[in-house]
């Protein structure tokens, strides 16, 4: 919708230095996500330096599976990309699920390794990255990512992003034509709004941890049910989307096969809780 907030005036150069949405709102999500993080290993009684290295420990597992679980997805396509891409900033994507797994399989083992309780980090973990993904798929909702299926101008929530020649729409704002170079995104038509559904459907998980932290002492719990609650989510939100291949049946795509495979390792890991652990 506005993929550039703002554009910062160099002195010795002709464009300005663009301050995009998405990063702005990722940054914004990343900061929260550690505050949140940090808050609950201190009522935890860990100690609340640990919430930065726990923020670092996620982002780098998170980076390195997203990017291996597409550089696999890519080859399973039959496309055939260097080996190089892994680590180039323009070249690979993002695989959301693969750093999910990445994080989930990694993260026990790291707080191990640093005499962190495994659960009270897990949990932690959780609150912060549920907190964190509601925010983040607002950023999307700016820079035209996570993008919606086609729908009509009577709809209440419609959306529409900007081309090189058509301004972009959304709940009576109004975003320039040209803004961040969306000419190819849709072609001016009305979308579902489905990163605004992501991100309301992740703050309700957010909320029920919040409120399941405070009726229960339950280590670990927290964490099974953000699996279960981002994954059962993401399944749902994915009817809505435009920007994925629904190549698993009617209407069904990798992702939403993903997201199930995230709530059943939930589902599993909540079944396997059973009252207050040390860790």
């Amino acid at each position: 919708m506005w993929p550039v907030l703002f554009e910062i005036p160099l002195p010795f150069a002709s464009d300005g230095l663009a301050v995009r949405g998405f990063g702005a709102v990722f940054l914004v999500g990343v900061v929260l996500a550690h505050r949140t993080a940090r808050a609950e290993l201190a009522r935890r009684g860990v100690d609340r330096a640990a919430a930065l290295d726990l923020l670092l420990a996620t982002a780098l597992l998170f980076a390195l599976g997203s990017r291996l679980a597409w550089y696999a997805r890519e080859l399973a396509r039959g496309a055939e990309p260097p080996l190089g891409a892994l680590w180039s900033a323009s070249e690979a994507g993002l695989d959301y699920w693969g750093g999910f797994f990445a994080a989930a399989l990694g993260l026990p083992l790291w707080l191990r390794r640093r005499g962190i309780p495994v659960a009270a980090g897990l949990d932690a973990a959780a609150l912060g990255a549920s907190l964190a993904a509601a925010v983040v798929r607002l950023g999307s909702l700016l820079d035209g990512g996570y993008r919606g299926m086609p729908t009509d101008a009577a709809h209440p929530l419609r959306i529409r992003f900007p081309t090189r020649i058509e301004s972009g729409s959304f709940l009576g704002f109004e975003a320039p034509p040209d803004n961040g170079n969306l000419a190819g995104v849709d072609q001016g038509q009305w979308l579902h709004p489905a990163a605004l559904y992501a991100a309301v459907a992740f703050l309700a998980v957010h909320l029920v941890l919040r409120w399941r932290r405070r009726r229960r002492e339950g280590w670990g719990e927290l964490a099974a049910l953000y699996a279960i609650g981002i994954g059962l989510a993401s399944f749902a939100v994915g009817f809505w989307r435009g920007d994925i291949e629904r190549d698993l049946g009617p209407g069904i795509s990798w992702p939403q096969a993903e997201a199930l495979g995230a709530a059943a390792l939930g589902a599993i890991a909540l079944f396997r809780v059973s009252g207050p652990r040390s860790s």
